[in-house]
């Protein structure tokens, strides 16, 4: 086996830079969000490689993508850069007890939804305590929230198809409507499965709402609407 060396051999500036380029998924914009020179990030890039003997993107015409190798080592970047992090954050208590941050990812229907006012208690009742707000999908922040980066996510998260290593809390439950013009007799019964299957509809295709493919079929899309919300309610005209 290879001996690599790598606590030796690698720096912070350079899990900096995989991270980046694994967000940014492209030279040009990684180098312009760590304020650097392209061909010096390239440099770079290929030093990590060199010292880790292994691939860790393919490059390609629109930009750069992770290998697998090259995944193994942004997840352990992250892990490594989110201590770093907290090891900050403990001297800054040190320094000042009684402070601290909190990191927050949201989704869309948080940041528009519950999430407001809850910032505003909490920024009257601990005005001193800095907040970070991260915005994006649900495959965006679980994994920064894996690695540390994150401390908690509010949004619509369903449990998981496989076990992971995140605990759920429900904060309230949302019920699903249908909607329809006062014309079509869809409402003129109970608003079954059976009884909506014999009409046109517009469903969610967003990945984070219901984890389902754009080419679903919808009859399947609107059955796994009815199974999470245990209740197909009927609109009101």
């Amino acid at each position: 086996m290879p001996c690599r060396f790598l606590d030796q051999r690698l720096r912070l500036s350079q899990l900096r830079i995989v991270d980046a380029l694994e967000v940014h998924r492209s030279l040009l914009k990684a180098a312009t969000v760590l304020g650097v020179r392209q061909p010096a990030l390239s440099k770079s890039l290929h030093e990590i490689e060199d010292i880790l003997q292994a691939r860790l993107f393919d490059r390609h015409s629109r930009g750069v993508r992770p290998t697998e190798a090259g995944m193994v080592f942004v997840r352990a970047a992250r892990r490594i850069l989110a201590e770093v992090r907290r090891l900050d954050e403990e001297f800054d208590l040190l320094a000042a007890p009684g402070g601290g941050s909190v990191a927050v990812g949201v989704l869309p229907v948080a940041a528009a939804g519950m999430l407001p006012g809850a910032l505003a208690r909490l920024k009257a009742t601990h005005p001193d305590i800095p907040i970070r707000l991260q915005q994006g999908r649900t495959e965006e922040l679980l994994p920064l929230l894996a690695s540390g980066e994150l401390d908690f996510v509010v949004g619509r998260l369903y449990a998981p198809a496989l076990p992971d290593q995140f605990l759920r809390e429900p904060l309230r439950t949302e019920p699903i409507s249908i909607l329809a013009r006062a014309e079509p007799p869809i409402f003129a019964g109970p608003a079954t499965i059976e009884a909506l299957r014999r009409y046109e509809l517009v469903l969610p295709t967003v990945s984070q709402f219901l984890r389902l493919t754009h080419n679903t079929d919808p009859r399947r899309r609107l059955s796994t609407i009815a199974r999470r919300s245990k209740v197909v309610r009927r609109a009101h005209h």
